[in-house]
C-alpha cells in the first residue's frame, strides 16, 4: 500500500512538474509575445512621431535649422521638405517660406503658400486659423476632431477671426489650450 502512495505521488508529482513546465513554456511563449508586440508599438510610434499630416518629419533634418525659407518641393520624385535657397530652385521666383514648388522640364511653378498643414507644423510655420481646414486644425496639440469641427463652424458663422482671443469663445477652447495654440496658430489679413 506504501508503494502504491509512492508511486501515485510520484506520478502526481511527474503530472504536477509537467504541467508546471508547460507553465512556464506558456508564460515565455507570452513574454515573447509581449516583447515583440511591444518591439512592433515602438516602430509604429517612431513612425508616427516621424509623419505628422501625412509628411515625413525625417526631412526636417535635411533642410536645416538654418533654412530661412522652408519650402514643399514638388517634383519628379514626389514632394519632400526643402529650403528656398537650394541651387536646384534659383531660376524659381522668389520664395517665401511656406510657398509649395513645382518643378518640371526646367519651369518652376510658385504656388503662395501652398505647403500643407502638416509640412508647416514640422518646419515650425504656422496655420492661418481663417484657412485651416478642420483636418488641418486636427494636427495641432489639444484639438480632435469634435473640436477642429467647432472652430471651422464657428469661422463660417462668425466670419474671419481678427484675433486669436476670438478662439476662447469657442466651446472646448480655455486659456491653457488657447495659449498652447499660440505657438501653431497665426491670423493672416
Amino acid at each position: 500500500m506504501a508503494e502504491r502512495d509512492t508511486d501515485a505521488d510520484a506520478r502526481a508529482y511527474a503530472e504536477s512538474s509537467a504541467q508546471g513546465h508547460a507553465d512556464a513554456v506558456s508564460v515565455a511563449r507570452g513574454v515573447a509575445v509581449l516583447a515583440i508586440l511591444a518591439a512592433l508599438a515602438l516602430a509604429l510610434q517612431a513612425t508616427l512621431t516621424r509623419t505628422r499630416g501625412g509628411a515625413d518629419t525625417s526631412a526636417n533634418a535635411s533642410i536645416g535649422p538654418a533654412c530661412r525659407v522652408p519650402v514643399a518641393i514638388v517634383d519628379g520624385d514626389g514632394e519632400r521638405l526643402g529650403c528656398g535657397d537650394e541651387p536646384d530652385l534659383r531660376a524659381c521666383p522668389p520664395l517665401a517660406a511656406g510657398d509649395r514648388v513645382r518643378q518640371s522640364g526646367g519651369t518652376c511653378l510658385r504656388e503662395p503658400g501652398g505647403m500643407s498643414a502638416g509640412a508647416r507644423l514640422i518646419v515650425g510655420e504656422k496655420l492661418d486659423l481663417n484657412r485651416a481646414s478642420a483636418q488641418d486644425l486636427e494636427l495641432l496639440d489639444g484639438i480632435g476632431p469634435h473640436l477642429a469641427a467647432a472652430i471651422v463652424a464657428a469661422r463660417a458663422q462668425r466670419g474671419r477671426f481678427s484675433s486669436l482671443a476670438e478662439l476662447d469663445q469657442v466651446p472646448g477652447i480655455g486659456p491653457v489650450l488657447l495659449g498652447k495654440l499660440g505657438a501653431e496658430v497665426t491670423i493672416q489679413p
